[in-house]
């Protein structure tokens, strides 16, 4: 008898809280804790439901909008921080979707459009352009957190691809590879079990580029120096040191003479919490907020923003005098603090010397922190982001007579296949 009462007070608990969830269900449209986008209530229409989309996005819409999700979420984060686990890690799955924001088959089974929509300057850096999440490993020391590699050979030999069919197609045109590698590459040995090698992975492309492009292995150096903490605790990004050894590694394989700190603007600035943080909710990193360190060249510039509006890349904010400062991160401390954040297309004028070559540079948010510094190596430099972009990098390469392209993107852009049609895409 105690049983079927038991069971029908568990059903009337779980309608009671169907009907809350759905008479106070939230709508918002990005959760700031997991640093993503929520699905709102899709739109009803015969061609959603033909194309069995209309049942997937009314499932996600009921989990991100679920009533107090986030002070749930918060909830179980610090019931994990208190659980009393004694070993020098943890270990956390999540769903990443800020790494792999390319074409993916979603967990669904279907593939999602990889079509560029309007965005405006407001949204634009929130976008994550997700075609499904992947899992992903997190393993937390304390106060640092390593997103685990995956290796992908694939995807490694579809990247590479790609690029050395570019540079055969625009053979007058200098082509130029550094693929950043994450924290995980210098992950102790004792804890190799936990991911697969990604120095391995970085090694192999020596090989996959050889004479055709100049590839830029910044492990090295980043190795050599990494005593001097070259990247966020609570973020998935190098921080400005990392990327300035990273600029030293291009400078010294284009032999090209460097801009050194000492010739620099040192800004610092505390209280960063970043993606990580954000995703896992570990309160172990949310007590050690990061510092962002910002060296930037004694060069006079200028630099523009664009965003895609109905189809078209166009300018958004111009003549901004600075490529990384403070001013540029808004009302929360942020990654933003270099360039602003992602963008369709940021062009940064040495308003110094006019005389220097110019240089595309097709990037990821790890670009973000290594541009400024390329800033004194030339004149003009177009940074394009190609899940942001609606232009042809063709006829830029062409219309601004460019004679040097540098691809700037995290090692881990091939733990999954689709990054390249992207480039592909955006040279048309």
């Amino acid at each position: 008898m105690s049983h079927k009462v038991n069971s029908i007070i568990f059903v009337i608990l779980l309608l009671c809280i169907g009907v809350l969830n759905t008479l106070y269900h939230t709508d918002d449209a990005v959760s700031e804790l997991e640093n993503k986008e929520l699905q709102l209530f899709p739109e009803l229409s015969f061609e959603a439901v033909f194309e069995d989309q209309l049942t997937y996005k009314i499932d996600r819409f009921i989990s991100d909008q679920f009533i107090l999700r986030t002070p749930l979420i918060k909830l179980s984060g610090s019931i994990s921080a208190l659980s009393g686990f004694k070993s020098d890690i943890t270990i956390s799955v999540a769903k990443d979707n800020m790494i792999a924001s390319f074409v993916e088959e979603s967990t669904s089974g279907r593939a999602e459009s990889t079509e560029i929509t309007e965005t405006t300057e407001e949204n634009a850096d929130q976008q994550t352009y997700e075609f499904g999440d992947i899992d992903v490993n997190y393993v937390v020391f304390d106060d640092r957190a390593f997103a685990a590699f995956d290796e992908n050979i694939p995807a490694e030999l579809e990247y590479t691809d790609a690029i050395k069919g570019l540079s055969k197609r625009f053979e007058t045109v200098n082509f130029s590879v550094l693929l950043t590698p994450t924290q995980v590459a210098f992950l102790d040995k004792s804890y190799a079990s936990l991911t697969d090698d990604q120095v391995a992975s970085l090694e192999r492309f020596e090989g996959y580029f050889a004479s055709d492009v100049t590839y830029v292995n910044a492990y090295h150096k980043l190795k050599e120096n990494y005593s001097e903490d070259l990247f966020f605790r609570t973020d998935h990004h190098w921080n400005g040191l990392g990327a300035y050894y990273g600029y030293l590694s291009y400078c010294e394989a284009k032999a090209i003479k460097p801009i050194l700190r000492k010739d620099m603007v040192y800004t610092e600035i505390k209280g960063f919490l970043g993606s990580v943080y954000k995703l896992m909710n570990n309160q172990n990193l949310g007590k050690h907020p990061d510092k962002i360190m910002i060296y930037t060249p004694k060069i006079n510039v200028s630099m523009d923003r664009y965003k895609v509006v109905k189809g078209k890349t166009v300018v958004s904010v111009p003549d901004i005098p600075y490529m990384a400062s403070e001013a540029l991160m808004g009302d929360k401390v942020s990654y933003k603090a270099f360039l602003g954040g992602d963008c369709a297309m940021t062009v940064i004028h040495n308003l110094d010397d006019t005389t220097l070559p110019k240089l595309l540079v097709v990037k990821d948010s790890y670009g973000n922190a290594l541009v400024p510094y390329l800033a004194g190596n030339y004149s003009e430099i177009y940074a394009v982001d190609p899940r942001h972009y609606a232009g042809d990098l063709s006829e830029l390469l062409i219309e601004k007579e460019i004679e040097e392209v540098l691809f700037v993107n995290s090692a881990n852009i091939t733990r999954s296949t689709g990054y390249a049609d992207l480039i592909l895409k955006a040279f048309n």
